[in-house]
């Protein structure tokens, strides 16, 4: 069984997926802060930065 902590991150990481504007970004900007606040684990913030800068490039048509 998933413990709370992946349980969140897994939530946070499926928001990040459906982001299709400015908007939620800001709001997902805020949620990696409290999940950062709650959990210490950079590792894990990274992880979700990351998604969140992949989404931000498929939206905006940028290439990497």
């Amino acid at each position: 069984m998933e413990n709370r902590t992946d349980n969140i991150f897994d939530w946070i990481c499926k928001i990040i997926e459906t982001c299709n504007n400015d908007f939620h970004f800001e709001a997902v900007d805020k949620l990696i802060s409290l999940y950062f606040e709650r959990e210490k684990n950079e590792e894990k913030q990274f992880e979700l930065e990351s998604l969140k800068v992949r989404r931000w490039n498929e939206i905006h048509h940028i290439l990497t």
